[in-house]
C-alpha cells in the first residue's frame, strides 16, 4: 500500500511541480503510514525543492472526522446516496 501511495504522489508531483510548493500529509491513515513513507517523502520533497508538512498525530483523527462530516453534507455524497 505504501508503495502505491508513494508512486501516486511522485506522479502528481511530476505532473504539477510548477504549481505546488509543498506536500501535506494528514488525515486517514497518516499515522499508520508515516513509518513507511516519511523518509521517502522527505527525499522527494528535498529533490523537488518542496516543503513537507505532516499534521501532528494528535490532530489527524479530528481532521479525518471533520472531513468525513463535511463530505456527508456535500452534493456529491447526496447524489451518491440516490444511486
Amino acid at each position: 500500500q505504501a508503495d502505491i501511495i508513494l508512486d501516486k504522489i511522485k506522479k502528481l508531483v511530476d505532473k504539477y511541480q510548477t504549481d505546488i510548493d509543498e506536500i501535506r500529509v494528514l488525515g486517514g491513515g497518516a499515522i499508520i503510514m508515516k513509518k513507511y513513507i516519511k523518509e521517502n517523502l522527505e527525499k522527494l520533497a528535498e529533490n523537488k525543492n518542496l516543503e513537507l508538512f505532516y499534521l501532528p498525530d494528535e490532530y489527524t483523527q479530528k481532521v479525518t472526522a471533520l472531513g468525513l462530516f463535511i463530505f456527508t453534507k456535500s452534493n456529491i455524497f447526496k447524489e451518491s446516496k440516490n444511486k
